[in-house]
């Protein structure tokens, strides 16, 4: 690890994207799929309702016939 002009440790190069993201701006690196983003823990911005305990599921026919039954095996 090398020192900045002001002494303190940093763990690289400058690099040109570092002060966006200190901002809190995503950046796309061109050529590539990969977006940068700043490090910290993520919040969803609304509050989501608590999960029951007890989750039931209902199953809804979505035809008014039975369907066709599957061939025998031989």
């Amino acid at each position: 690890m090398s020192n900045d002009n002001h002494g303190s440790p940093t763990s690289g190069p400058n690099l040109p994207f570092q002060d966006r993201l200190a901002r809190g701006e995503t950046v796309n690196v061109s050529g590539t799929n990969v977006v940068r983003v700043p490090f910290g823990v993520r919040h969803s911005r609304r509050d989501r309702p608590e999960r029951p305990e007890n989750w039931h599921t209902l199953v809804l026919p979505l035809q008014r016939f039975d369907p066709t039954p599957p061939p025998r095996a031989a």
